[in-house]
């Protein structure tokens, strides 16, 4: 094929992007001063799908003279179609042989980035992100996709430490500001949080995300009057806003409207299938009342919507489990592992297998979770709960000597570690456990300790505890359930 000239191949790589692909959202952030990037000037506060466009010419530009500029850019339309499409195995695949030959185009950096983001492999998406920093040093994209990533690692310090600098290279980023704002909230600040939220109701007043996410936020300060308002205002910009909907269900459930709650999340439910948190919220709603068959049902029913999502069939998973239809959780487990490989998930199948005495396959998807996440410290535990129930007491001590938590890992998770390990004592883990999930995770590690050196009569106390946390989808609620059941038997 000839050579393009510049202009011409910045215009039909920015036709295929906006028009072909329909780019749009913002992710990413900033992580370190190691970018050198500059202030923020006219083109970097463009829309991110016209970033995102012009960042694909430029990097297309760069290649010219090559001859196989045209099947590089198909190549990475591909790909960005198969991220869109939910399958990211298959687009990271693509992005890695683009790369392999164009080590240099940033656009497929990017995509890789995500890639690995999505899979769940957060060191390797930060690492990833980086890349892209050191090539393309104002790439906002890179910065809010690094936030995004550390706040779904669990770092939200780190996120929003990034993201802080995606606003500087793009002060008013709507994207930018979810992102932040949920980062805040995850970090706890949530007064923080909220004046994010209320910054993107003035910048973006018709939208009613920015009011939902402004209403969920002060959910969490127990102001449910002015969350209501908020929410019904995000409810006149769009009667049938789905993340409105379900938010007013949890203020029912935080009021003790159990029947409410499920009502409006079933509400939400239907009106949007592909709302992963009000089925989620539904079905958690519905465990709760012990109508697990219900939830079943409801999750059943968004599977023959949206077939190809994995996160329905995780949540039929955990309703089979609680009605004790181990092999159709297992069934779920797995089609959302083919769907999309993810360390979380092949927890939540090793736990399944643990429940039905499978302990050599729960130990199998231990391993696997590892494999694709070598930080998924819960899979470690888990094996170490497997081999000290075993008695493989020497296993045991080298699955919890195999962790490495990095000091910028959640405090949390080093309290976890530090206690199983011996470190530290159960009242200590215990003030530690300011949160629900918290003492969820707790009460259940060290039952799995005490019922160790002391018996199941002394630690029966400790997974009852758990139970009452009502952490249904959890799996240290699941593994504290199934443990209260056996010593009945």
């Amino acid at each position: 094929m000839g050579c393009w000239n510049t202009w011409s191949r910045q215009f039909a790589v920015g036709l295929i992007i906006l028009t072909c692909l329909g780019l749009a959202g913002c992710r990413g952030t900033s992580d370190s001063d190691e970018s050198g990037a500059s202030p923020p000037s006219d083109a970097q506060t463009l829309p991110y799908d016209e970033q995102l466009a012009r960042m694909v010419a430029e990097g297309a530009a760069q290649l010219e003279g090559d001859a196989d500029v045209e099947s590089v850019v198909h190549a990475y339309a591909v790909a960005y179609r198969a991220m869109e499409a939910g399958k990211a195995q298959e687009a990271l695949g693509l992005f890695e042989t683009i790369l392999a030959q164009h080590p240099t185009f940033v656009p497929a950096q990017l995509g890789q980035a995500r890639a690995f983001e999505r899979l769940g492999r957060c060191k390797e998406a930060i690492r990833a992100y980086r890349r892209v920093i050191r090539n393309a040093p104002n790439a906002v994209e890179a910065y809010v996709g690094m936030g995004t990533t550390y706040s779904q690692w669990g770092k939200p310090e780190q996120a929003i430490t990034a993201l802080q600098k995606a606003l500087w290279l793009a002060p008013n980023a709507t994207s930018t500001l979810y992102a932040l704002g949920t980062a805040y909230d995850a970090a706890g600040r949530h007064r923080d949080a909220e004046f994010t939220y209320r910054r993107l109701t003035q910048l973006q007043p018709e939208y009613p995300q920015s009011w939902a996410n402004l209403g969920r936020t002060l959910i969490v300060l127990e102001r449910y009057g002015d969350a209501e308002e908020a929410l019904q205002k995000a409810l006149a910009a769009d009667p049938e806003f789905a993340t409105a909907i379900t938010l007013r269900g949890v203020i029912c459930d935080r009021r003790g409207d159990l029947d409410r709650a499920a009502e409006l999340h079933r509400q939400a439910v239907h009106t949007d299938p592909g709302h992963a948190l009000a089925l989620s919220n539904l079905c958690d709603a519905l465990l709760r009342q012990d109508k697990a068959r219900e939830a079943v049902r409801e999750a059943t029913w968004v599977a023959g919507q949206i077939p190809r999502q994995s996160w329905v069939y995780i949540m039929r998973a955990q309703a089979h489990d609680h009605l004790g239809d181990h092999k159709r959780g297992i069934a779920d487990w797995t089609r959302a592992l083919e769907l999309q490989p993810h360390a979380s998930t092949y927890l939540g199948r090793a736990v399944t297998h643990v429940i039905m005495g499978q302990e050599e396959r729960a130990c199998a998807d231990a391993l696997g979770a590892l494999e694709l996440d070598a930080d998924q410290h819960y899979a470690s535990l888990l094996l170490w709960v497997i081999q000290t129930r075993r008695g493989d007491r020497e296993e045991a001590r080298q699955s919890l000597a195999d962790i490495v938590v990095a000091s910028d890992e959640p405090a949390w998770t080093r309290l976890l570690v530090r206690y199983c390990r011996n470190e530290i004592d159960a009242a200590s883990l215990m003030a530690a456990a300011d949160e629900t999930w918290k003492e969820c995770e707790a009460c259940y590690y060290i039952g799995e300790s005490v019922a160790a050196s002391e018996g199941m009569d002394a630690a029966r106390e400790w997974f009852q505890r758990c139970v009452r946390t009502e952490a249904r989808t959890f799996i240290e609620y699941r593994l504290a359930r199934w443990r209260l059941a056996q010593s009945q038997r």
